[in-house]
């Protein structure tokens, strides 16, 4: 009976660290702060537009938008008219708790260039929605 005991023993204590370890994971990753989320997820969409990888870049936009403007109309609204090189949230103020503006840097290339390596820098708003526990892009239809 003992070695029973012990394998019970030895399964319980498993699970209760499993669990303290998945507790511990969950934890971790709800202590990023709501201007932390948005900063990270403003550098992975730019990511997506730098290589204008359209359909990934959807994919932070908010669910209603996503219901009813398809991936191809989104894309339609991208001229070909300058090279994105990225964007960054520089700063982020959420003046409610489900919506924060982040400031952005866009840093472009014109494909029209007069000079030879021009670059420009320019500034955006963006609203980041928070709806599901994830935040979202917000872009007017």
């Amino acid at each position: 009976m003992k070695n029973k005991h012990s394998l019970t023993s030895f399964f319980l204590r498993s699970a209760a660290l499993g669990l303290s370890l998945a507790l511990a994971a969950c934890a971790s990753f709800s202590s990023k702060t709501a201007e932390d989320q948005i900063k990270e997820r403003v550098a992975q969409r730019w990511q997506a537009l730098v290589v204008r990888d359209f359909n990934r870049a959807y994919s932070y936009l908010t669910p209603s938008f996503r219901e009813l403007v398809t991936v191809e109309a989104y894309r339609g609204r991208f001229g070909a008219g300058l090279s994105w090189l990225g964007g960054e949230a520089v700063a982020v103020n959420c003046p409610e708790a489900t919506k924060c503006i982040a400031r952005v840097r866009i840093d472009y290339k014109p494909l029209l260039s007069g000079r030879v390596g021009d670059k420009i820098g320019t500034y955006s708003d963006e609203t980041w929605l928070l709806e599901g526990g994830q935040w979202w892009l917000f872009e007017a239809i």
